[in-house]
């Protein structure tokens, strides 16, 4: 009898190991192709294009935002048919006057007057950030504000994200040229659309591109900044949990690479953001010797360089997209080259990628992106032609592709709530070919059900603006009932519905907790030479609350600094009132360190730690 079944269970796990195969060797083998439409959309002046998809009047089809000069501006938005034609709007997007050329160098998407409607910002490299609402009444955009930054020669590379859990997206973008004042810029939203700077210059490279993620799954949003021309290495902006980037993390390998482009997904299904960047040929003009890279986050800060290769020698990759092409769900990889043809890596699902046999019939482009343009079930490319300067659209029949499906919306959604304060929970939602950790997710908020007034869950084509995170944190609500739901993204960026709202309430607020006291977490830290230790500094109120967002400073003896580094040397508490500090040992010896924070006056409460390096 125990002979039967082993001999029954053997056959049942070898047909399962065939038909495992089978599949990925039919995916492998998958026939489709791209089809020009035949249009041409916008003016690209300069090689200098950008492309942004969403759907911007909330018909269901994804429209096109170009960078382009047709009308002496430096955007134009095209509408979709529904069927992957576009008409250009009449809609104006102007800029400050500046005699230099307009150039486009980024434009994000997404509700930032959380009135239930896309809006734009856009980045130009002597114009600044300039932020286009929707108007509801009027039904066109308006020009709502220029973010000029005059020390900053040229900015260049925004996202958007809700840094500091107020429920309104705020922005970054790149400080590409300006020294000594040429850091990344961090502006928050006031909730109406309108921009303010956080006060923070953040490094000093000749950033490229940015973009947000949560990379170390702490619930807060991070963001990468990318070079150009091999000056300095691309980098990981930590978050503290106030939208302070207080702490820096290199991104090997990285420093002598020309970059253009980066995007963040889930390649290997481990529940952590993976990184890849588009790189042009070496800045030296060694032939072969920079490729776009992929970088897999093997957790505590540490990425590592992926042994497969993206591009050719000599492939000058301009944009990048991750995106289910093949419909398998698992993330495949885009390269948009301005020197060979463009190029399809299909993911075997294990984060390991293979060059497809796939025309994408263009091969001189500086911009491309892929989204499902005519909601067949198959993604499509948009690329920006320099051979004559425009923009082109290529369909994809299919072929023998499975059409892709919406996944089904999260379920048993959950709240909790500490004082204004509320931290909100959901299970997986699910689909039949993206694993649970390839989904991304939306949020919405409002005072009835479906609003968006809090937190608004209308986004552009992409990944959801959450990430694969199951949870999400909002502080500083007001009282009141408030509604929820959450919406599924899958790999091909299609959406599911929206999640049965669920609600809460605030009955009361956070009471405030000034400063009244610091505390370190040791007296007395030792390390060895080359390896780091972490102190946690608390702050407290009179009543022993804790005190978020206060400023925490740290100062090393004149001996000691040949000794020991530490980083950051200022940065503030959390919402549990503490703020992290790494000290590293130079030399053998001892240091000591001061901690103050901003707020508590009394000098006795000032704290001192002995540190020893071994």
């Amino acid at each position: 009898m125990n002979y039967i079944f082993l001999k029954c269970k053997f056959l049942l796990v070898f047909a399962f190991l065939c038909l495992f195969f089978v599949n990925r060797t039919n995916a492998t083998s998958q026939s489709f192709s791209f089809s020009d439409t035949g249009q041409q959309l916008g003016k690209i002046a300069d090689d200098v294009a950008s492309i942004a998809c969403g759907d911007m009047n909330n018909d269901g089809y994804v429209d096109l935002i170009l960078a382009s000069q047709e009308s002496g501006t430096i955007i134009q938005l095209y509408l979709n048919d529904g069927k992957g034609n576009f008409e250009k709007t009449e809609d104006t997007f102007p800029v400050t006057d500046d005699s230099n050329p307009l150039w486009n160098f980024g434009i994000v998407l997404r509700d930032f007057n959380r009135d239930g409607l896309l809006d734009i910002g856009t980045v130009d490299a002597w114009r600044g950030v300039n932020i286009y609402l929707k108007n509801v009444n009027k039904g066109s955009f308006e020009w709502d504000q220029a973010i000029l930054v005059p020390e900053v020669n040229e900015v260049k590379g925004i996202d958007t994200a809700d840094v500091d859990s107020d429920g309104d997206d705020d922005i970054v973008f790149g400080g590409h040229n300006g020294i000594p004042d040429r850091g990344d810029r961090v502006y928050l939203n006031e909730g109406s659309g309108y921009f303010t700077d956080s006060g923070q210059k953040i490094g000093a490279d000749v950033t490229w591109d940015t973009i947000f993620g949560d990379i170390d799954k702490d619930g807060d949003f991070d963001y990468i900044s990318i070079n150009r021309y091999g000056e300095h290495t691309s980098k990981i902006h930590l978050n503290n949990g106030s939208g302070v980037f207080d702490d820096t993390i290199d991104i090997p390998t990285t420093q002598t690479d020309d970059s253009y482009d980066v995007k963040l997904a889930d390649l290997n299904t481990d529940g952590l953001l993976d990184i890849v960047i588009a790189n042009s040929v070496n800045v030296n003009g060694e032939n072969g010797t920079t490729t776009s890279k992929i970088f897999i986050n093997k957790s505590n800060h540490i990425f590592e360089l992926a042994e497969d290769t993206l591009g050719e020698p000599n492939c000058e990759t301009k944009g990048i997209e991750v995106v289910d092409v093949t419909n398998d769900g698992y993330y495949d990889i885009v390269l948009g080259n301005s020197n060979i043809a463009n190029m399809i890596y299909r993911n075997d699902g294990t984060g390991k990628f293979e060059k497809m046999d796939v025309e994408i019939p263009t091969n001189q482009n500086t911009a491309i992106a892929a989204t499902d343009i005519n909601n067949d079930g198959f993604i499509d490319i948009v690329v920006a032609d320099i051979t004559d300067g425009y923009y082109k659209v290529y369909l994809n029949n299919g072929g023998d592709l499975e059409k892709n499906l919406p996944p089904d919306p999260p379920h048993t959604l959950k709240s909790e709530t500490n004082y204004d304060d509320v931290n909100l929970s959901w299970e997986s939602g699910f689909d039949l070919k993206t694993p649970q950790n390839g989904l991304t997710y939306n949020i919405r908020i409002g005072k009835q059900p479906g609003g968006n007034d809090i937190v608004s869950g209308v986004s552009s084509s992409g990944t959801g603006h959450l990430g694969n995170a199951l949870f999400y944190r909002i502080k500083g609500l007001e009282k009141g009932i408030f509604y929820w739901s959450v919406q599924t993204v899958d790999s091909s960026f299609k959406k599911s519905e929206w999640s049965q709202a669920e609600q809460f309430e605030i009955s009361e607020s956070y009471p405030e907790c000034n400063p009244a006291s610091i505390t370190a977490s040791t007296s007395k830290l030792i390390i060895k030479v080359n390896q780091s230790g972490e102190v946690t500094v608390t702050v407290k109120g009179e009543d022993g609350c804790r005190s978020e967002g206060v400023r925490v400073n740290v100062k090393i003896s004149k001996s000691g600094k040949k000794k020991v580094s530490v980083s950051p040397e200022s940065t503030t508490t959390d919402g549990n009132g503490e703020a992290i500090f790494t000290f590293t040992g130079i030399k053998k010896g001892k240091a000591k360190a001061t901690f103050n924070a901003e707020g508590v006056e009394d000098l006795d409460e000032k704290v001192k730690i002995l540190i020893k390096i071994k």
